[in-house]
This record gives C-alpha cells, sequence and structure tokens, in this order.
C-alpha cells in the first residue's frame, strides 16, 4: 500500500517531453563522431548503434525483465546506477510504473530522462518462446539506399534485410557496392561487392547467447578485442567500455568483423565465450626469394581500381578466442585470449615508426579485466599481454561524490612493443599501441536547467609514430556549458584546446615535431518553436597553428531547420557557410542523413553548403485480414557546395564551382 502511495506521489510529478532528451542524446552522438574524426579522420561503416536505438524505441526493453548485461547495452547508465536498480528490484520487487524509477538510489531526473525512450514495464510475450518459434511472427525490414556523390562517379547501393523476434532473435542479410566500384561487370560479375550474412539468438537451448555468420566480438576495456563503436577520451562518454561480447553485424564495413560461429554459455556466476572465424582479407601481396608476404591490412573496403582490386580479399585469416567471466553482484572478473593465424606471413613495413609491427604467420594476446563497486564507487581496469610478452594495461574509477557531481579518472600505458589487432582502446590513438596518459571527466549540474562538462587528457608517445619522428607528449582539454532556459530552448557553449606533435615539414631532409594547437570555440541553440517545427544554429570559429608556422583560423555558420506536418511528413534543411585557411584548419560538422546512417563531411575552403532531407512514411493498419502492420518509409537527401570559381576540395570533381550529392532510401517493414 506504501508503494502504491508513493508511486502516485511520483506519477504527480510529471515529466517533460521526451522528443527533447532524444534530440540531447543525438547532440552527444554528434559530438562523439565529430571529436572521433579529428582524430583519426574516419569512421568505420558501422551504424549497429543506431539500429539497437531504433529497435529499443520501437521495442523498450523490459524493466523489471533486463539484467546487468542488458541494461549495460543501452550504454546510458553508469555501473553503479545498474547495480542500484538491482539491489531496488531485489528488495521491492517489480517496479510497477517507469515512474517508480525516482525512487531508485542513484538515479537522478537527467538519468530517467535519458532512459524512458527506451524502458517498458509491459510483460514481454516473446521471452520465453521455443527457439523454432522464434521464426514466426517476428518483425521483418527491407532496406534499400542508393547514392551517386559526383558525376564521374557510378552510384553506391546497400541493400540489407533483417527479421527480428524482438532480443531473442535475428537474422538477415547486407548487400553493398561503394560508389565508382563494378557492378555485375569486370571483376564484379556476382554483383555486390561486400555480402554479409548473420544468425543471433538469446536463450536458444543451451546457450545464452549464439552468433552464427558476421558477428563483432567485444573484450575487457579493449586492449586486445574491441569492434563495435568505441569513441575517443575527449568524446562526451563514459571512461568505461561496457556492452555484449557477442553482437550481430550487419553493417556496410568490410573489415571490422569476425565471420564463423560464437556462442557464450552460463552456469550460475560462470560465463564462457568462444568464437572461431576464418576469412579473407585485403592486403598488397609481394614477394621476394623468400616467398610471399603482405606488410599490413587494407580496412577502407573500397575496390575500385586495379590496385585496390587485386588486394581484395587475398590473405585468409584464422581467429579464435575465448572469454571466461566470473560475475557477482558487485564485482567481475574476466579472462581473455584470442589467437590469428594468417595465410601469408606478415612482415614489418619499412618506416622506423613501425618496427614494432606484427611479423610472422601467428599473433595472439592475453588479458585480464576487472570491475569493481564500492558505494557509489567503480573501478574498472584491463591488463594485456601479446605473443613476444609486451605488455599494456588501462585502469580507472567512475565516482558519483554528489547527485549532481560525477567523476572519472583514467591511467593508460601501453608499451610501444605491444601490438594487437581489432582493438580499440579509450585513449588519443587509434592503435593500442604506444602510449601513455592521463584523463578526466568531471560532469556538474550546479542548478537543475545547468550542466557543466569538462574532459582533460595528458599523455605521450615513447616512440615514433606516423608523421611524429620523434618521442612526443601533448594534451586535449574540452569544456562544455549546458543551459535549458526552458522546456522548448536549449544552449550550448563549448571550448576547445589541443596540443599534439606533427612534423614541421615533410619537404625537409630531417624532421622532427611541432606542437600543432587548435582552439575551438562554438556557440549553438536550439528552439522547439512547437511540436512539428524546430530550428537550430550554430556558429564555429578555430585557430590552428604551431609556433613556427602560420596560423590558420577557420570559421562555419549554419542554420537548421526542422518540419513534422504530420505521421507521413518530415522535412529538415540546412544553409551552411564556411571560410578556412586550409585543410589544417578544416572543421567536422555533423549533418542529418538517411535512416542508420550519418554524414560528417571536413568542411575547408571556402563555400556555402546547404542540402535538404525529406521523409514520407506509409502505413497500412491492422485490418481483420491482416494480422501484421505494413509500413513504408522513402528517405531522400540533395546536398550542393556553392564554391567561388577556382576553389575547390581535391577529392570532389565539379562543374562551374558547385558539387551536389543525391541519396535515396526505402525501409519496409512488416511487424
Amino acid at each position: 500500500m506504501k508503494k502504491m502511495i508513493h508511486l502516485l506521489l511520483l506519477m504527480v510529478l510529471g515529466f517533460r517531453g521526451w522528443s527533447q532528451e532524444e534530440e540531447e542524446q543525438l547532440e552527444i552522438q554528434e559530438m562523439q563522431l565529430e571529436q572521433q574524426l579529428v582524430r583519426e579522420e574516419t569512421i568505420p561503416e558501422d551504424d549497429g548503434q543506431w539500429q539497437e536505438a531504433a529497435a529499443y524505441r520501437r521495442r523498450p526493453l523490459q524493466l523489471n525483465r533486463a539484467g546487468e548485461e542488458e541494461l549495460q547495452s543501452l550504454q546510458l547508465l553508469q555501473p553503479w546506477q545498474i547495480r542500484s536498480l538491482l539491489l531496488y528490484r531485489k528488495t521491492f520487487g517489480k517496479l510497477l510504473s517507469v515512474y517508480e524509477l525516482q525512487a531508485v538510489p542513484g538515479w537522478d531526473h537527467e538519468t530517467i530522462l535519458r532512459v524512458l525512450p527506451f524502458l517498458s514495464i509491459a510483460a514481454d510475450e516473446a521471452a520465453d518462446l521455443p527457439f523454432f518459434h522464434r521464426f514466426r511472427g517476428g518483425e521483418k525490414n527491407l532496406l534499400v539506399r542508393s547514392g551517386k556523390l559526383f558525376s564521374t562517379e557510378s552510384p553506391s547501393s546497400f541493400i540489407r534485410y533483417r527479421y527480428k523476434m524482438e532480443r531473442q532473435l535475428q537474422w538477415g542479410f547486407t548487400a553493398e557496392k561503394d560508389a565508382g566500384e563494378a557492378f555485375f561487370q569486370g571483376v564484379q560479375r556476382n554483383g555486390f561487392d561486400f555480402y554479409s550474412i548473420h544468425l543471433y539468438a538469446r536463450r536458444a537451448g543451451p546457450f545464452k547467447v549464439l552468433a552464427l555468420g558476421d558477428f563483432q566480438v567485444n573484450m575487457g576495456q579493449g586492449l586486445i578485442q574491441w569492434q563495435g563503436m568505441s569513441y575517443a577520451f575527449g568524446a562526451v562518454l563514459s571512461l568505461k567500455k561496457q556492452t555484449d561480447v557477442l553482437q550481430p553485424y550487419s553493417s556496410a564495413g568490410e573489415f571490422n568483423f569476425h565471420r564463423g560461429a560464437g556462442f557464450t554459455i552460463e552456469h550460475r556466476a560462470l560465463q564462457f565465450t568462444s568464437f572461431v572465424s576464418h576469412r579473407k582479407l585485403s592486403a598488397h601481396l609481394k614477394q621476394d626469394s623468400a616467398g610471399t608476404y603482405f606488410n599490413n591490412f587494407v580496412s577502407s573496403g573500397y575496390h575500385r581500381t586495379p590496385s585496390e582490386q587485386k588486394a581484395r580479399q587475398s590473405v585468409p585469416i584464422l581467429v579464435a578466442g575465448a572469454s571466461l567471466r566470473w560475475r557477482k553482484t558487485a564485482w567481475q572478473l574476466g579472462l581473455n585470449a584470442v589467437q590469428y593465424h594468417f595465410g601469408f606471413p606478415m612482415r614489418k613495413p619499412a618506416p622506423l615508426y613501425k618496427l614494432f609491427a606484427i611479423e610472422g604467420n601467428r599473433w595472439s594476446n592475453a588479458s585480464v579485466d576487472y570491475s569493481v563497486t564500492i558505494r557509489n564507487i567503480h573501478f574498472f581496469g584491463e591488463a594485456a599481454i601479446d605473443r613476444r610478452n609486451a605488455l599494456a594495461f588501462t585502469n580507472g574509477l567512475l565516482c558519483s561524490l554528489h547527485p549532481a557531481l560525477q567523476l572519472g579518472l583514467s591511467y593508460r600505458y601501453f608499451s610501444k612493443e605491444f601490438q594487437s589487432m581489432f582493438s580499440t582502446a579509450v585513449s588519443q590513438s587509434a592503435a593500442v599501441s604506444n602510449e601513455e596518459g592521463i584523463g578526466l571527466r568531471f560532469e556538474w549540474q550546479p542548478a537543475r536547467r545547468w550542466k557543466v562538462q569538462a574532459t582533460m587528457d595528458i599523455f605521450r608517445f615513447p616512440w615514433l609514430k606516423y608523421r611524429i619522428d620523434a618521442p612526443a607528449n601533448g594534451y586535449e582539454h574540452l569544456f562544455l556549458v549546458l543551459h535549458q532556459p526552458s522546456k522548448k530552448i536549449s544552449l550550448q557553449c563549448r571550448y576547445q584546446l589541443s596540443s599534439k606533435p606533427v612534423n614541421q615539414s615533410d619537404s625537409l631532409a630531417l624532421k622532427f615535431p611541432a606542437w600543432q594547437q587548435r582552439r575551438q570555440w562554438r556557440l549553438q541553440w536550439r528552439w522547439e518553436m512547437s511540436s512539428r517545427c524546430v530550428i537550430a544554429q550554430r556558429t564555429e570559429y578555430l585557430v590552428a597553428g604551431s609556433k613556427d608556422a602560420l596560423e590558420e583560423t577557420g570559421f562555419s555558420c549554419w542554420l537548421e531547420g526542422s518540419y513534422k506536418p504530420g505521421r507521413k511528413w518530415m522535412f529538415n534543411a540546412r544553409l551552411h557557410f564556411y571560410e578556412t585557411g586550409g585543410y589544417q584548419s578544416r572543421i567536422y560538422s555533423y549533418e542529418r542523413d538517411l535512416l542508420y546512417s550519418y554524414s560528417m563531411p571536413a568542411f575547408a575552403g571556402n563555400a556555402i553548403r546547404s542540402y535538404a532531407l525529406i521523409r514520407y512514411k506509409l502505413e497500412r493498419r491492422h485490418s481483420q485480414g491482416m494480422k501484421k502492420k505494413l509500413s513504408a518509409e522513402c528517405w531522400i537527401k540533395y546536398a550542393f557546395a556553392l564554391r567561388p570559381s577556382g576553389v575547390r576540395m581535391p577529392e570532389e570533381p565539379e562543374e562551374n564551382g558547385v558539387s551536389n550529392e543525391f541519396r535515396i532510401q526505402w525501409l519496409f517493414q512488416l511487424h
């Protein structure tokens, strides 16, 4: 009775709308992608997180059934918040409403609003279906996408079919070709350049998880294996990596996944995962008196030119791995191992910074990872070793000092000799090697409508790196202030400062690194004029350069509007002006794109860019003769950039100073 009275009081308090929270989540993803591009200038073609988020919106996670791993898969909750919810549920029984989350210790107002679109109290009718019964009655969708970037290239094409029964079963196939690749002609007589198929099931007989075909593997904190999306330290994201060990793969990227079989079994507190994979990767084969060899794998996925086509799927690779986890309420311990066998020997390339690269036909890694929660402090880390006994480790903590104050701290050390494949850790570099650093994340909510976030990272490279011909160090700091004066208006002010070593000039015989500094200011606002109309604007200014060279400046300003006249139509358009001194002062800006897709161009030079995005949705609702609902969505995007005569980006062929892009996508769903 007391619980019911308390619940009614919580419901009276109410919540603001979910659309604002979903928009904030999108803004966080934008910042993560922008930060990643500044570091690596590339992002894997992996839309898994967008698929997962859309699936949770359509079929929210059942709050009273979800375990620790399922709650972690949301990637929106801190470890102590997950533990607090599980203890609350164990003590007081099932939650009667999502509003009861306000009574869970550690679940503040912002956290609840952030996860509300993805949670539900309703019963999960499909959870206990027999395995083969799950192949009937699930959601089916077919996605067809095509785009033409420039007049000199053949269009890109993408097809994906997926069947999904709740979170219990998923299977499907993917076919893709990039712009400029042959299609049913030349070397591509089989049509698409890339084909993929997968089957993924939970609670299938003796298996907790069963993965067949294409899948991804994520272990520990990513020191020896992490194939899912991963963001650099400066991104506004928790320092700790957490997701399922085995995940289905249905994206267009052609490198960062395994092809074979994997499974997870569980007995009480023990959980064992194993997998085996065999596929062919792209590499440029070379020959000498000792035989055929290669220097490194090609991960771009492009097969347009004769050289790229010759390298396509030229090296067989066999991978096997296992993970054993011992899980308790407040702590867990994991043992991980991965073994590789290459069809041809790998030799380290000539550049001196590749002195410690992988060599031979075999490679292996092993690691130990842990996590411990003590009250409101969560400790985590991983220590790894490779075939040559080189070491790498990372340790961190997340702490809730106050409901309005959170702190994260991490330390990482990757020896210059350490090497691994398909790995990504929270660091400055894409590779888990040759880096040492300390990271700090700080989040403070001084008032209900204010939030302050800061990240600081100090690092050093003990050995040479690409375009850094000497050991060096650097730093990167970010300061962000968020303010929401009303439910309809949000403001964002951001300052970022980084100093990183880069060779002063590639033309000099003796190269030495100089510290290149980037200072970036951003002001952004968003106004929800009504439930149908939203406008947003961003102004950005950047100064980049080193002490011994002239500084470049960059300026960017865009205005964006979205309009939804009803359930069927959605319109989005942006007008963007930018001017930079060169590529060094380039500015990355996230653009709205087709469903399950994203665009993040590097803007350099001087131009006016604009795009329009249209979505039309047609639904046929339930009827007496139709048990399912059939829906179709059409997405169309057209973008163009107008530049002064003689000014253009090197990779963009254009006519009369104009470059164009057109993309169209159809999504058919039966659910």
